[in-house]
Formats: structure tokens, sequence, C-alpha cells
């Protein structure tokens, strides 16, 4: 029930501020108390005046937030045909990934491949594994699959491709050889 009447009273105020002719951040800040307060009651028509006024009493941490995902990509000069091409430029592109894994000691669960076609037009392909990894190789060989399937379904020329990689995890699964 609150929160039906907080959306039926913004919606009142949106109207409110709507017949006053105000229709833009910069009409919004241009406020005085007194015209917010006839048309916007309550602390939320301050709170958003602030914003417009480029006024945030949030508190802005400096520490970085921890990434999601990693990707490369690369634009072509020409648009490209040849499979064996691509496959050639998405594998230093798994290779600067994997790179990148192992200085920050995190291992990857999903690769992305991304393709842009000559109209512009992007489609992503994915594939996840059950557990992380953080090899050249394997990023690479799931990128170039990735990467086929797409063209399999729209056979064109590209004008872009990238692969990434994302679903991190802070651990690495040793194998055998790992003194």
């Amino acid at each position: 029930m609150a929160y039906e009447n907080a959306i039926h009273q913004w919606r009142q105020g949106e109207r409110r501020l709507r017949d006053a002719g105000v229709q833009t951040i910069g009409g919004l800040a241009s406020l005085d108390d007194a015209r917010l307060r006839e048309l916007m009651h309550g602390k939320v028509g301050e709170e958003l005046r602030d914003r417009a006024r480029g006024i945030d009493p949030r508190i802005v941490s400096g520490e970085p937030s921890e990434a999601v995902s990693m990707s490369v990509e690369e634009t072509f000069e020409r648009d490209l045909h040849d499979r064996g091409e691509l496959h050639d430029r998405l594998r230093p592109m798994a290779v600067e990934l994997a790179e990148s894994l192992r200085r920050k000691e995190m291992v990857a669960r999903t690769v992305t491949t991304k393709l842009r076609y000559p109209d512009f037009s992007i489609v992503t392909r994915s594939q996840s594994a059950a557990v992380g990894f953080d090899d050249a190789e394997r990023i690479a060989t799931l990128a170039c699959t990735l990467l086929d399937r797409a063209l399999d379904d729209r056979p064109d020329a590209l004008r872009l491709i990238g692969v990434g990689v994302s679903g991190f995890q802070r651990h690495v699964q040793l194998t055998l050889l790992d003194g």
C-alpha cells in the first residue's frame, strides 16, 4: 500500500511539473523553494531539485568496483569474410585476456564472442563452463567455436570481432603439473 501511495504521489507531482512547464532538468533546477513546494510536496521534490543542481549528499567511494567482465575487440579497416583470418584475429585477444586473468589471480567461467556486421548490427554468443579457467587456448577455442556458430546463423562479412570473459572466481584449480 505504501508503495502504491508513493507511486500515486510521484505521478501527481510529475503532472504538476509538466503542467507548470517544467520539462527539463534545467527547469527543475531553476525552481525556487516556494514554487517547488507548490508543485511537489515533501522531500522528494527537494532531493530531485538538488540532484538537478548537481548536489548529492551521498558519499563517493574511492574504491574501484570489482569488474564483472573483461573484453578485447578489434574493428577492421575493411570487412572480413575469411573464417581462418577471423580465428587468427581472435587468438591474440584470448592470450591478452588469459594474461590479464592470471595477473589478477582470477579465473573466468564464461566466454563471449561479439560480432559486428557491416550494417552495424551486433551479435553475441556465450558459453559457460562448470569450473573457471585462465587458459588462452581454451578461451580461443571457445571464442572461435562461438564465432563459427554465429556465422553459421548469419554468414556475412564482419566489421568487428571481440572476445570477453566473465563469471570470475578468485581461485584457480591446480593441475597435476603445477608445482
